[in-house]
């Protein structure tokens, strides 16, 4: 059943694609997913393209849904990728990394261009620059999602961030899940955050919300320390993928 658009992910180092958790919360078997690495045009790949089969899927062990956060999970590939020009891994932040509120960051991914209105063919990549936005103002406008019985409990988890505009029109949507946050620093490009949620897609005081990825770079390491090269903890950023040559990959079941 190799044929249907899944997710978003990226590569972080030659056998290891970072995404998100709820992206297998109903088929979880490896064998069931194929990696595109190097596309732009999703209906037609091209030669540049690269497919791989995937070995394992490690879920975040404490993720119980996308709104309780822990919403990361990573891949293992069968072999590793041969990096070209098209295929670069992307870093990714350590815990003293931090992106500040208005900063804008690229948001990549094959998703609905619309809820419920799918990408049409030829199904090129999109990509949509969306500013940061601080967490008290996030949690206020999702207040209405707080649980009557634990009304002390923050919408908004430690390890998420938001992004979006207030009036909204510009957003993630469904099919990008698992796909990355992009944010400038240090004169390079950081995978900051993974898509996760959100409401109604571009709806107006409703950001996306996404898994802060330096709150698992712990995590990331742990399962995968082949992603220590490419891991910036306030030292250098060279040898980061520019901007155009960050791989967003899409799987299927």
């Amino acid at each position: 059943m190799f044929d249907s658009h899944q997710c978003g992910g990226t590569l972080i180092a030659s056998r290891w694609v970072l995404t998100a958790a709820h992206c297998f919360s109903s088929i979880t078997d490896p064998s069931l997913f194929v990696v595109i690495l190097g596309a732009h045009n999703l209906s037609y790949p091209g030669p540049e393209a690269v497919s791989v089969l995937v070995k394992q899927i490690i879920i975040h062990s404490d993720f119980l849904g996308y709104r309780d956060g822990n919403d990361i999970a990573l891949m293992e590939l069968e072999g590793p990728v041969n990096f070209t020009h098209r295929i670069q891994p992307a870093c990714i932040p350590g815990p003293s990394i931090s992106f500040l509120p208005r900063l804008g960051c690229w948001v990549a991914g094959w998703g609905n261009i619309q809820s419920g209105v799918p990408l049409p063919e030829p199904e090129l990549l999109q990509e949509v620059l969306l500013p940061l936005m601080d967490t008290a103002t996030c949690e206020a406008l999702y207040s209405d999602y707080k649980d009557e019985k634990t009304p002390s409990t923050s919408v908004i988890k430690d390890d998420m961030m938001c992004a979006g505009y207030m009036e909204g029109k510009r957003d993630a949507c469904q099919g990008d899940s698992g796909g990355p946050l992009i944010c400038p620093w240090g004169g390079a490009w950081l995978v900051a955050g993974v898509v996760s949620w959100g409401d109604i897609c571009g709806a107006p005081k409703r950001p996306g919300v996404y898994t802060r990825v330096s709150a698992h770079s712990s995590w990331i390491l742990r399962h995968a320390p082949e992603v220590t090269a490419n891991f910036i903890n306030g030292a250098s950023s060279r040898g980061c993928a520019q901007f155009l040559v960050l791989i967003v990959l899409h799987c299927l079941h």
